[in-house]
């Protein structure tokens, strides 16, 4: 046995094979083909960012705009797309009210906090 328990200093083998049985279980670690990690938020946050920039001093057209997005609204989403908006707390909040509106989505105490932070800017 060596050293570290795993046998011989030697058989670099049996040390490489302990980590193979290994499974991750996330991937927000994976990276793209750019070397970059995956996120699965970005696209979609980039599109509605565009469209709230576009259209945010006309309600029903930015409304019908983020409809027609073809962006499913799910868990993390909305968290990311306030965090884009940044100090620009009327574009967040122009969403935060769009997306309190889908069917099958409700706020999240997080989110409020996180809309508190942004109007707080």
């Amino acid at each position: 046995m060596g050293i570290d328990g795993w046998g011989s200093s030697d058989n670099e083998t049996s040390k490489d094979n302990r980590w193979s049985r290994l499974t991750r279980l996330d991937n927000k670690f994976e990276s793209t083909s750019h070397g970059q990690p995956y996120d699965e938020f970005s696209s979609d946050v980039e599109k509605i960012y565009r469209i709230l920039w576009k259209f945010h001093s006309r309600v029903p057209k930015l409304e019908l705009a983020l409809q027609e997005s073809g962006v499913t609204v799910r868990s993390g989403l909305t968290e990311r797309v306030l965090n884009r908006c940044g100090d620009a707390g009327n574009l967040g909040y122009r969403f935060f009210a769009w997306v309190s509106k889908q069917p099958g989505y409700s706020h999240n105490h997080d989110v409020y906090n996180l809309m508190i932070k942004v109007w707080g800017k």
